[in-house]
C-alpha cells in the first residue's frame, strides 16, 4: 500500500510578473486550503502592508485563507545573506539551519502540507544570485524528505 504524499508547497506575496505585492485577501485567498502557512522570514516586516507584516500574517490568515488557519513563523530558515544595498542573496545562510529545517520536518510530518512563504516572486527560481531561498529551504527539505512532494505556486494579480 502506497503512503500518503507530503506536500510542501512554495509561494511569494509578490506577482511574478510586476513584481508587485499583492493585495493581502487575493495572496491570502489562493492559499492551499489544506495546508498550514508557514511565514519563512526571518523579520516578517514589509513597509506599509501590516497584512504581511509580524502579527498582522497570523490575523490575515485567520481571516483570509480558506481551511486550514494553522499558522507558523520558522525564523530559523530565514536568509540572513544580503549584498550592502540589502537585497538578499543566495545561496542562502540561515538563522538556525539544523533547528529550523528540523522543526519544519516536525510540522510536515504532523499535517501532512505546509505552505511556506515570503515576499520574492517565483521570478526568482531560476536566478543565481537572488534566488528566493524558500527554493533553497525546498530542495533541502526534499533531500531530507524522500516522500516530500513539492509543488512551487506563482502567485499572480487578478485579472
Amino acid at each position: 500500500m502506497r503512503t500518503p504524499d507530503i506536500v510542501l508547497y512554495t509561494v511569494g506575496y509578490r506577482d511574478a510578473q510586476t513584481d508587485r505585492r499583492l493585495p493581502p485577501e487575493d495572496f491570502y485567498a489562493s492559499l492551499p486550503p489544506e495546508a498550514v502557512t508557514i511565514d519563512v522570514r526571518s523579520h516578517p516586516y514589509s513597509p506599509f502592508a501590516p497584512d504581511y507584516t509580524g502579527s498582522g500574517v497570523q490575523r490575515a490568515v485567520e481571516r483570509w485563507k480558506p481551511g486550514e488557519k494553522t499558522f507558523y513563523h520558522l525564523r530559523e530558515l530565514g536568509n540572513t545573506r544580503r549584498e550592502a544595498s540589502g537585497k538578499r542573496l543566495s545561496p542562502p545562510a540561515y538563522v538556525d539551519a539544523e533547528a529550523g529545517f528540523a522543526r519544519l520536518e516536525a510540522i510536515l510530518r504532523e499535517h501532512g502540507s505546509a505552505t511556506i512563504f515570503c515576499a520574492c516572486s517565483y521570478a526568482t527560481h531560476n536566478s543565481t544570485e537572488h534566488r528566493c531561498h524558500r527554493f533553497f529551504v525546498a530542495d533541502t527539505m526534499a533531500r531530507r524528505m524522500p516522500e516530500l512532494r513539492v509543488i512551487h505556486l506563482e502567485a499572480q494579480e487578478q485579472a
